[in-house]
This record gives C-alpha cells, structure tokens and sequence, in this order.
C-alpha cells in the first residue's frame, strides 16, 4: 500500500519545488512532471481509484517512491506482533537503536517481535533478570568523577503540596469494576492537561508570534499531542470513542464503543487496566512538528510532548483523587482501525486508565 510520507514535504524555493525529508535529512528537487504525479496521485487517493494491486501501484508511482514522497506499507493488519519490530525495514534509525540496545542481534534486515521476545527471556534465563546499575553497586559503569551530595530540600508551601501529590500517586490495578468517574473530573483533568492557556480568540495575553500556548509544555510551542478518549460505563456520557478538542473544550465522537474482549486484546492482554470507565489515548502528530526539527529531533520532540500532557494528566488525576495507571504496551493497529486513522497518521505514545474506585466514591 503507497501513503504520503510522514515526515516530508513539499517547499518552494526561488528555483524551484524541492522534497524536503528531515528524517534522513534529504532535499529532493521536484520536477514539473513529478508535480503532475503527485497530483494524479492525490486524485486517485481521494476518488478511491488507487490499484488494489501494490505492485501496479508501485510501478504508476515508483518516481514518487523513489522521491520519498511516497512510502510503501504492508497492506496486511498486524495480528498479535508489535508493528515497530514487523516493519523492521522501514523503521527510523533511533527505534532499531532501541532494538540493538535491548541486545537482540539479528544478521537479517528484519526481526520479528517473537524473535526479540526469545532472545530477551534466553538473556532472563541465562544471566539473570536485568537489574538497575545502582541496585547493584554504588558505582556507575561509565567513567566517573568526583561526587558531590545534595543539599537538604528547600522550598514553600506549594512545594510541599506537589510533592505530597508526588508521593501519594500510585498505580491502580482496575479489577471487576464498576467504577465511576464524574463528568467534572473528566473535563478538569482534560482542561488542565491538554487545554489552553486561553481560548483563541479571547483576551491573548499569551499569544506571541501568533502561537496561543497550551498548559502543557511542548517543543517550539506546536502542541503536537492529541488526546483520544474511549468512555466506557461508569460516566455521565454516552459510550465510545472520542476527540478532545482543545479549542472548544469540547469532546467530539469518533467511533462506537468495543467490547471489553476486544479492547482487552487491543490492550495486548492487560485486563488490570480494561475495566477502568475511562481511557485517554495520547497520539503525537508528527506533521505538526517534523518541519520545525530536523530528522529525529522531530521524533524525540514528539516523545517529549506527550511525556508532558501525561504528566500533567497523572498530577491532575491525583489532585482530584482519580487513581491512574499508564500503560505503554499496545496494539497501534488496532487502536487506528478502531479510530478509523489512516495507518501511521500518529505516533501513539501511552494509554492512561482513569477511574476512582467505587468503594470510595
């Protein structure tokens, strides 16, 4: 299957069209008759006549391939494996790194999930569970100086509250509900996490160089993070999944609610978070910030933002005594076939469970 490319885009200089892709940072000049391509493609893409075969596709707009303005995809769903270790060949050069981090070699071009997994548990087995350097010395591997010890913690009252809040936060294993969330909490932790500094369009004190700041921190103020939120039983709303529009301050609905095998599965099995009423899915949309930073400080970049809004979401949980509990392991595939998202739109970070417990409430 061909899709638009991610991270490039087109950029008009004084001699012409170039294809600028800043993931492996190359600038390809666009011809006119490579313009008319691009063009038929996008009709073809919008009227639904691009060939069902991919190898007719590929060869109508191999230039374009070639371009990389255009990416070729497998077609197929992902089932049970990971689509960062199934699409091994087209994976950006800091995930691979991830992969060689973890000690799994491999001497093809591609690795499957499972073949990561046994290599991983072999390792287990073999020396031992993995433990973290400073349980296992007071000193650091790498080359080290002199060391110097913190002074005793100062600060006021508001310090004092963030970091009771800090150390009353825990995450909670959602079993058997039912449990209940109100409507206010939802909208507060929303608001808080991934609203507005101000509505547009209303007073603009932080509006500066055009750009109206959201409450969470973001790399160059782009705000690439949306929040998809999937309500279940337990809220005053009608079930299902749905969009969080900042600018409204408003949820907008995306798709009907699955069962809870379903989104057990989707969850890759993790049915301590399932039962939870409410989930809030944070995607980085990589359009928004690839032009900005280059190769794979977009990408970082886009990490980076939604570590912020699920940081503020834990915080404001806490404050509003909401248990949590992120997750970071799920199908992406299915979550963009649940959403109706055109595969590879979003760069799916984490999952956040909200839900009081009802014996509480």
């Amino acid at each position: 299957m061909l899709i638009p490319s991610n991270f490039g885009f087109l950029v008009l200089r004084s001699d012409g069209f170039i294809w600028d892709d800043p993931l492996y940072k190359v600038q390809t000049p666009i011809s006119v008759e490579d313009l008319d391509l691009l063009r038929s493609y996008q009709e073809d893409r919008l009227l639904g006549k691009l060939p069902d075969d991919t190898a007719l596709g590929y060869r109508k707009y191999e230039k374009l391939v070639n371009l990389n303005v255009l990416v070729l995809v497998n077609s197929e769903r992902f089932a049970d494996e990971s689509k960062v270790m199934d699409s091994w060949g087209q994976l950006p050069n800091l995930l691979r790194n991830y992969v060689a981090a973890s000690r799994v070699t491999s001497g093809s071009a591609r690795i499957s999930k499972q073949a990561h997994d046994s290599a991983l548990y072999e390792d287990a087995e073999y020396f031992g569970i993995p433990k973290h350097c400073w349980e296992l010395s007071d000193e650091w591997s790498l080359e080290t100086g002199p060391a110097v010890s913190l002074s005793e913690p100062f600060g006021n009252r508001e310090q004092e509250i963030l970091s009771q809040i800090s150390r009353r936060r825990r995450s909670e294993r959602f079993f058997n509900g039912p449990y209940v969330l109100s409507w206010g909490q939802l909208s507060t932790i929303l608001r808080f996490a991934a609203g507005y500094h101000d509505i547009p369009g209303i007073g603009g004190e932080h509006v500066h160089f055009g750009t109206v700041f959201r409450n969470a921190p973001s790399a160059g103020g782009r705000g690439s993070t949306e929040v998809f939120v999937r309500i279940g039983p337990g809220i005053d709303i009608e079930p299902g999944y749905y969009l969080y529009n900042p600018r409204r301050d408003q949820l907008i609905f995306q798709a009907e609610i699955d069962t809870p095998e379903e989104w057990e599965v989707a969850l890759s099995g993790q049915n301590w978070v399932t039962d939870a009423p409410v989930h809030l899915i944070l995607a980085g949309d990589p359009q928004l910030i690839s032009w900005k930073y280059k190769s794979l400080n977009a990408l970082k970049g886009l990490l980076l933002d939604i570590g912020h809004v699920s940081q503020l979401v834990l915080l404001m949980a806490e404050c509003l005594g909401v248990r949590t509990r992120p997750v970071g392991l799920f199908l992406e595939d299915r979550l963009e076939k649940i959403l109706s998202i055109e595969p590879s739109r979003f760069v799916f970070g984490v999952i956040i469970a909200l839900g009081k417990p009802h014996s509480k409430v």
